[in-house]
């Protein structure tokens, strides 16, 4: 299991037997960030209580922790966010959760209880996969490194799969491994010595919402985001910051360079001139007086190293192939630690204003005025899929935004998998019975995040509030199932700990009790990030070419040979149904099937092939 993850833990490595039971033993890779010294390695073991630790992340505020900690009579050995973590547990066991601020997945076995304890971070920055097979227990930060064990049943899992197919990533908490589950973000578990096993989840949403004028909430914002920025800064190794010319990373790097002097900065430069945004991203780096770093990236390289990115997935996604290309130039530059600016679209509520999934609520409440018999006429007979899709979502068992970032509807996803026959179009709406093929998948993973909604849930801060109904969504769903699991997945594949201030949970909290009016502006994109970081309000406006890997071009000129092997030879594995998989090839070449939907099943078929095959 250890060697499986040894990408992610390039300074070091260890094992614990804490307990005289000798089936319990803790393993960790060390990424050396804070107290790099031998002293700080894991796993961990405080000797006053023999508890021992194995630890991914940082804890930002664990300076202040550690002082507050001596104040209780805590004597320290080390430097470093984990024995600080260690002593917490000790001090507040389950509790000290409360008082934390960082990204983390940790374990500490609890000597005295003879248990386990683990945790994950709120917004699930940090992976923690699991297998409880009732006898044994094995918990690591990538799921290969379960299968590595041999403790797990390389089985494929139909709900990983069909979610894969559905969102282009795996949703959590499922995987593509049945019996590995994602421990949620937020949640805790237990286990203890008679295998008595507990998962208690945790939640994002505020208790209220507040009441504050304009002008002190642009203030909160203001401080809540330095503040964030600050503490993301402290590492006892060489840090930077990702600098593209968007409005995100230009706020994080603004931020970043009034608190830090000498501050590196890295912005990606390609020979594709449209892609290029190096001009913009100098001036910023100019007018902040940051030492910057031009990294070229050719179409030669990417070429090269399609198929390495594509076999760092610990998942399959299809996304994540920039983020690996961007961490592997970073790394090579010298960093270990990169700012990044993901999350502000989801949090400040970009996407213009989230306006395809607004558009498709409101198209659909207009919808339900047809009569139920025409509603369902459409959904089956409809040429269009556009036409389709908004006929399903007047009837969609949940909100109409879990339609909106769908790769491939339920009719497409059935056929392929061997169930319905997909008829004269490649539709996403299965026939006449539209519902019979709502996965239970989906209840599990979205239901939970919908019940806000509710009537009669008045306590929850933001009921009735639809653009913080969307950022709690994309928060919890296409960011954490897919943005924050692909840059640590590709980060963590070059030994770079990307770290993402404009999610810091301080900072989530305040921006949901903000009402979504207040986020929105008819001549300014997310002008609360933009007045909150102080940037100029005239380069906000410009429009951002933005960073999209090639991967039509890719598929095309690299993978092709592999993917058609995949898609014509290919029996299945026990899901796919063969025939689907060869007529949806077919399709792709005379154009008539969207390689984004090809290269979803590919990722798909390689990943099973090569861990599950």
């Amino acid at each position: 299991m250890r060697a499986a993850m040894s990408h992610r833990g390039p300074d070091g490595d260890g094992f614990a037997n804490p307990s005289i039971v000798p089936q319990v033993l803790l393993g960790h890779v060390r990424l050396s960030i804070i107290a790099p010294g031998e002293a700080a390695s894991q796993p961990m073991v405080d000797g006053e209580t023999g508890n021992v630790i194995t630890f991914n992340g940082e804890i930002y505020n664990y300076r202040e922790l550690r002082q507050e900690l001596i104040g209780h009579g805590y004597a320290f050995r080390t430097q470093s966010d984990t024995e600080v973590l260690l002593k917490a547990y000790r001090h507040w066991g389950a509790e000290c959760l409360q008082h934390l601020n960082g990204i983390y997945a940790f374990a500490i076995w609890d000597a005295c209880r003879e248990e386990l304890f683990g945790a994950r971070d709120p917004l699930g920055v940090k992976p923690f996969y699991y297998a409880w097979g009732g006898k044994s227990f094995v918990f690591a930060s990538e799921v290969r490194a379960l299968l590595a064990s041999g403790l797990v049943d390389r089985r494929i899992s139909r709900d990983g799969v069909d979610s894969l197919l559905a969102y282009g990533s795996v949703q959590e908490p499922f995987t593509l491994v049945e019996g590995v589950r994602s421990l949620p973000a937020g949640a805790m578990l237990h286990l203890t010595g008679d295998f008595r096993f507990d998962v208690k989840e945790g939640s994002l949403l505020p208790s209220t919402q507040g009441t504050w004028t304009a002008v002190e909430i642009q203030e909160r914002v203001s401080a809540t985001l330095s503040e964030a920025v600050r503490r993301q800064l402290v590492s006892d190794v060489p840090l930077g910051v990702f600098l593209s010319g968007g409005i995100d990373s230009a706020a994080v790097a603004t931020l970043a360079a009034r608190q830090k002097s000498h501050l590196s900065a890295f912005t990606i430069v390609f020979d594709v001139p449209n892609l290029d945004e190096r001009e913009r991203a100098r001036r910023m780096a100019a007018k902040l007086g940051l030492a910057h770093h031009e990294l070229e990236l050719s179409s030669k390289e990417i070429r090269e190293n399609a198929i390495r990115a594509l076999d760092a997935q610990d998942q399959p996604s299809i996304d994540g192939l920039n983020t690996w290309f961007v961490s592997k130039l970073v790394r090579e530059a010298g960093s270990k630690v990169a700012l990044s600016g993901l999350g502000g679209d989801e949090l400040f509520a970009g996407y213009g204003g989230f306006y395809r999934p607004r558009r498709l609520m409101r198209l659909a409440s207009y919808m339900r005025f047809l009569p139920a018999f025409i509603r369902r006429f459409l959904r089956e007979n409809a040429n269009k899929e556009a036409v389709q899709k908004l006929a399903l979502a007047a009837d969609f068992p949940l909100n109409p935004y879990f339609l909106t970032r769908q790769i491939m509807g339920a009719r497409l996803r059935d056929w392929l998998q061997g169930g319905l026959p997909l008829g004269g179009i490649v539709s996403p709406i299965p026939p006449r019975t539209p519902f019979t093929s709502f996965p239970a998948w989906m209840s599990e993973s979205f239901q939970p995040l919908c019940n806000h909604e509710r009537a009669g849930q008045g306590d929850l801060p933001f009921a009735g509030d639809l653009i913080n109904s969307i950022s709690y969504w994309e928060l919890s769903t296409y960011m954490r199932s897919t943005l924050l699991r692909d840059a640590d997945c590709m980060g963590m594949a070059h030994g770079l700990e990307i770290r993402v201030p404009l999610i810091d949970v301080g900072l989530v909290k305040l921006l949901l009790q903000i009402k979504g009016q207040h986020k929105l502006s008819p001549d300014l994109p997310k002008p609360l990030l933009v007045r909150g970081a102080g940037l100029d309000e005239t380069e906000a406006r410009s429009p951002k070419r933005g960073f999209d890997m090639p991967l039509q071009r890719i598929l095309r000129e690299v993978c092709l040979p592999e993917a058609r092997e995949l898609f014509c030879t290919n029996h299945g594995n026990g899901l796919f149904d063969s025939s689907a998989l060869q007529e949806a090839w077919r399709l792709y070449e005379k154009g008539n099937l969207a390689w984004q939907r090809v290269w979803c099943i590919y990722v798909a078929l390689r990943w099973i092939e090569k861990h599950l095959g």
